[in-house]
């Protein structure tokens, strides 16, 4: 029984360390201060602080591609810097309480005083959707876009993918409860083992 007792005491540890590791590692992770950050590197989670958004690909335009679509925006993170992000929906309800705009001039001008940030994955572009990226904003879309997307205000190499907190904290939260409740069941089991022992000895 206690060779059981160890073994249950290791998986509980073995599941519940990682993931309470990773939540910290959200809240403790690399700010991005412009587009040559060091944080910035393949599957890095980072936190990008941001003043305003601009739509890149907007479904009802001629933006959208086979590779992208409208859930990616550049983020504003300091005068002309720019951070492609991925947001995994395509609900504009997302974005309330942002600035977000659909013609890049009008980002170029903006002077935001509230901050906002969103916590990612690094990803790197495949060289496919590098070059997609680069020949359609080129042939499609405004000059300010061109600009932006081929490097001089933007790293056209990776995009930040957005991470949900919220749904990551339920599940960490579902996890150690079905954990606690399989240690209590098994220290109730134990207790009754340890009692039986007890009674056989005497």
């Amino acid at each position: 029984m206690s060779i059981i007792a160890i073994f249950v005491f290791s998986v509980v540890t073995f599941l519940t360390i990682p993931s309470l590791s990773k939540i910290l590692g959200y809240y403790f992770c690399d700010e991005v201060e412009d587009i040559h950050s060091q944080a910035l590197e393949e599957d890095k989670t980072v936190k990008v602080p941001f003043d305003c958004v601009i739509s890149i690909f907007d479904i009802k335009s001629t933006h959208y591609t086979k590779y992208f679509s409208e859930n990616y925006y550049l983020l504003r993170i300091g005068a002309d810097q720019y951070v492609c992000v991925h947001i995994p929906t395509a609900d504009i309800k997302f974005w309330k309480g942002v600035t977000l705009y659909h013609n890049p001039s009008e980002a170029l001008v903006f002077n935001g005083e509230k901050k906002f940030a969103l916590i990612g994955k690094v990803e790197t572009f495949s060289a496919e959707e590098k070059e997609h990226l680069l020949n359609t904003v080129n042939a499609n879309a405004l000059q300010d876009y061109t600009k932006m997307i081929n490097g001089e205000m933007t790293n056209p190499d990776i995009y930040v993918d957005l991470i949900y907190i919220d749904r990551e904290l339920i599940f960490v939260a579902i996890e150690s409860v079905v954990l606690l409740v399989f240690v209590i069941l098994f220290l109730k089991v134990f207790r009754k083992y340890k009692e039986m022992k007890t009674e056989e000895e005497l």
